[in-house]
């Protein structure tokens, strides 16, 4: 009897937990993503040329960017990308697969940055031959380092 209750609040604690973390998603249809972002943030309006858009937390703080760009199959690489995107971090975590990257370092500012990158084929006015950059990235506060960790596996699990 004492492992069935244990086993009930358990499952109950486990399921509490899942809800306090409540998203919302954002689709951009130019590259060809979604992502999911936490509900408390306030989204911005999407950039002029719909390359993506920020999200802000409500004290200002932590910020997350989602966007595309297009990139030139040959020319493009993702180490090139990831080199551009690492510049000025000193970087905590990374692992570089053949077309995409993740990395989480800190600035000199000591704001902490963790950023997913892919390169994919899209779809992109008509063209089925286009190469695309879909990138999140969130940067806060190291005293909010708690707090976004399972923000952070999220991005983890994006553009899959």
């Amino acid at each position: 009897m004492l492992k069935i209750i244990f086993v009930l609040v358990s499952i109950s604690y486990s399921l509490s937990i899942q809800n306090k973390e409540e998203y919302l998603e954002y689709c951009n249809d130019s590259f060809g993503f979604c992502i999911k972002y936490p509900k408390d943030f306030l989204k911005q309006p999407e950039s002029g040329n719909r390359d993506g858009t920020t999200f802000l937390s409500k004290d200002k703080f932590s910020k997350i960017w989602a966007y595309g760009r297009l990139a030139i199959e040959g020319l493009d690489e993702i180490k090139q990308e990831f080199d551009i995107a690492t510049e000025g971090i000193k970087l905590t975590y990374k692992v570089i697969g053949d077309n995409w990257f993740i990395f989480s370092g800190v600035n000199s500012n000591g704001v902490i940055i963790y950023q997913k990158t892919c390169k994919k084929k899209i779809e992109y006015f008509g063209s089925t031959d286009t190469y695309a950059f879909q990138t999140l990235r969130i940067s806060y506060p190291l005293n909010q380092k708690k707090q976004y960790e399972s923000y952070c596996k999220l991005i983890a699990k994006s553009f899959q």
